[in-house]
């Protein structure tokens, strides 16, 4: 007998459970305060807004990231089997498998904005801005050179005009030229004022607490210098952020830190190839003909398949990345107990369990629980993925001829992913937090379905062309370790069974 089996899966998901409770799946990007934590070149951003606000205690936050966001999997797989005798059957798996991530990320969403800082515009070569950095840096060194060149002047000659009161206030003037100087060249390396000195990709925001400390530190000194030099020599004003970070700035920071930028993914490929074998161990089911049906009947078989690596990998350069396939070999072995209980219920109870074998290389090692942040350039590495445990309790009940309800319980368990990694790319990259990837995790499934069968009657040979079809929906309900997909997943089956020797 040739049994040839077509059906369609729809795999579901936008939460997690296990670790960390119920959330987002876009959670592993979403963040209210997106700083030096997440991205590490921000560091010296920070240290330079301290060194020009003179605040030690400012924490930087380029603002608040949301990013809701829903995956899918739709599988397409041919199976065909085929019984050589009435205990072996071959069969083969070759899937089209459909992926898809759908997301909306967002920097300073409306509502959603805690930034202190944004974009530096002398940084985008805005004239204006680099002007007007320009002028007041200039300024603050002029100022200073000019109190330099009076000290020395009256040093050489005391007696000279407005000598005496200078002097007095020797120390005070030169530590206003040393404030001056300082200040001058934090603004510089800050804000920016030419081609060669672009400044940071951040500054304050105008009109933010941090921005009126500059302004204010930028007012006093002039001050000073007026009082000492008896004129205004300081006299523009730096250019700020004129609004917070949006989501090209963010992806600027993925680009820099060599992933793809935020956006929905999807990719279609063959999935991974699989063939094996079963073997019916003990069987008193017979044939679906006979009288049998009056007495409790059992069937126990096992299997065992191998799983080519045909199937894509997930990209980990590129995030919310849906994977087609392992994209590794592994081994399956399991075994199905099937019992009836008169015409109306029977069940099944299938037990497995997959190891990997070999690795595929990635060109990113992700952090712990595949953690997007800290953003620092990819340390390319190994992946295998954890062993799979799975078990499965499928009862039915048969209502009316063809026609039978079905219920399932699963309980499955996947080992922790298992990653080695490579060197660093540079001394200054930030390596992934530990333990790489996800985490063993555990879910148990609850699902439901119906199916109408002509091989389920008295008759061994029913019409021309025996058949089953079937629907199920499964969904995870609880989940630990992980984190879990909190998965809903809708399947419709058609088994055809076609005759290939003489019947007896």
């Amino acid at each position: 007998m040739l049994r040839v089996r077509g059906l369609s899966a729809w795999t579901r998901w936008d939460q997690f459970l296990g670790d960390g409770g119920r959330r987002n799946i876009g959670s592993i990007l979403a963040t209210d305060s997106l700083g030096p934590a997440q991205i590490p070149s921000f560091t010296t951003v920070e240290a330079d807004i301290r060194a020009a606000s003179g605040l030690s205690n400012f924490r930087l936050t380029a603002g608040t990231v949301t990013a809701p966001a829903d995956s899918r999997i739709v599988t397409a797989p041919l199976i065909i089997e085929y019984g050589v005798t009435n205990r072996i059957t071959l069969g083969l798996v070759v899937p089209l498998v459909e992926t898809r991530t759908t997301v909306v990320p967002r920097l300073n969403a409306r509502g959603f904005n805690t930034a202190n800082v944004g974009p530096n515009p002398a940084a985008r070569n805005n004239l204006a801005a680099l002007a007007a950095n320009s002028g007041v840096v200039d300024s603050l060194r002029h100022g200073a050179a000019l109190l330099v060149a009076n000290l020395q002047q009256c040093t050489a000659n005391p007696s000279g005009a407005g000598c005496a009161a200078l002097l007095a206030q020797q120390a005070s003037a030169q530590t206003l030229v040393q404030n001056s100087n300082a200040l001058a060249n934090a603004l510089e390396i800050l804000y920016g004022t030419s081609a060669t000195h672009r400044g940071q990709p951040f500054v304050p925001l105008r009109d933010s607490p941090t921005q009126v400390v500059i302004d204010q530190r930028i007012q006093a000194i002039g001050a000073q210098l007026r009082g000492f030099l008896g004129t205004a020599v300081v006299v523009n004003t730096i250019f700020p952020a004129q609004g917070s970070a949006a989501l090209f700035e963010l992806n600027e920071a993925f680009r820099d830190a060599g992933r793809d930028t935020l956006q929905s993914t999807d990719r279609t490929s063959i999935g991974d190839i699989s063939f094996g074998a079963t073997l019916n161990l003990l069987n008193s089911f017979g044939d679906t003909s006979g009288t049998s049906f009056f007495h409790p009947q059992y069937r126990l078989s096992a299997n065992g398949t191998f799983r080519l690596g045909t199937g894509q990998p997930a990209n980990r350069n590129r995030v919310f990345d849906v994977a087609t396939g392992y994209g590794q070999n592994g081994i399956e072995g399991g075994v199905a107990a099937d019992l009836r209980f008169g015409k109306v219920i029977s069940g099944s109870a299938i037990a497995s369990y997959t190891a990997q074998l070999g690795t595929v290389n990635v060109s990113r090692v992700p952090g712990a629980g595949d953690a997007i942040f800290p953003l620092g350039l990819p340390f390319s590495g190994t992946y295998s993925a954890g062993n799979v445990m799975q078990f499965s309790v499928i009862p039915r009940i048969r209502l009316a001829g063809y026609f039978a309800l079905t219920g399932q319980y699963s309980f499955v368990h996947a080992g922790a992913d298992k990653y080695t990694i490579g060197p660093a790319p540079s001394d200054t990259t930030v390596p992934p937090t530990t333990p790489f990837g996800v985490a063993s995790q555990t879910a148990q499934q609850i699902g439901f379905g119906f199916s109408y069968s002509t091989i389920v009657g008295p008759n061994r040979y029913p019409g021309a062309i025996p058949f089953e079809v079937s629907y199920r929906h499964l969904e995870t309900l609880v989940g630990s370790g992980g984190p879990v997909d909190k998965a809903f997943r809708d399947q419709v089956e058609l088994k055809i069974y076609l005759p290939t020797g003489r019947r007896r």
